[in-house]
């Protein structure tokens, strides 16, 4: 072999092993169960609290429970509205919806099409920052609801069960994992 071709070889396969290198994703994959979608012209959501409880799970049985409360501001007139709260992994038999302390009347389903982008990840991040972890639900859910919104600030308040994921790939410790659809 020309010593010339074997050092111009060497040299750009040098580059190209330094350049990979330095290079990673910026983005580190794994969003994680549920936000409303529907027709809210004229309300702001002026505030979001989301909260996990895991405590449930030390029985091995139990669900987690998903709590996500909304302050909204309705700047028009009186608005109903159908809402779907997407919840990823959700326990079937336990959900409850309030508007400003007061029941609604909510159906909850794993049936139907939702949008990609309002599925549960495939992923989710590793503790330590390693590769992610695999992720996956046995059915995503729905809650669905009317309410009515009247002028003012009010306070949007759902609560269900979630089965989280237990990922113990080649490693004795298991990863309690649950993903929450934004």
């Amino acid at each position: 072999m020309n010593p010339k071709c074997f050092l111009v070889a060497f040299f750009v396969c040098g580059i190209a092993a330094s350049a990979c290198a330095n290079m990673g994703s910026p983005v580190h994959p794994g969003q994680p169960v549920g936000e409303p979608a529907g027709e809210l012209k004229g309300i702001a959501i002026v505030r979001e609290t989301l909260s996990f409880d895991f405590r449930p799970l030390q029985d091995g049985r139990s669900p987690a429970v998903v709590e996500a409360e909304y302050r909204l501001r309705n700047h028009g007139a009186a608005t109903t509205t159908d809402l779907l709260f997407v919840a990823g992994s959700m326990d079937k038999t336990d959900h409850e919806v309030w508007l400003d302390g007061v029941r609604v009347e909510s159906t909850s389903s794993t049936s139907g099409t939702l949008p990609e982008n309002w599925l549960p990840p495939g992923t989710t991040p590793s503790i330590g920052g390693d590769k992610p972890l695999a992720y996956s639900v046995e059915e995503s859910g729905t809650i669905a609801f009317t309410v009515t919104i009247a002028p003012g600030e009010h306070t949007l308040r759902v609560r269900y069960g979630a089965v989280p994921t237990a990922y113990s790939h080649d490693s004795p410790t298991v990863y309690w994992q649950l993903g929450y659809v934004l």
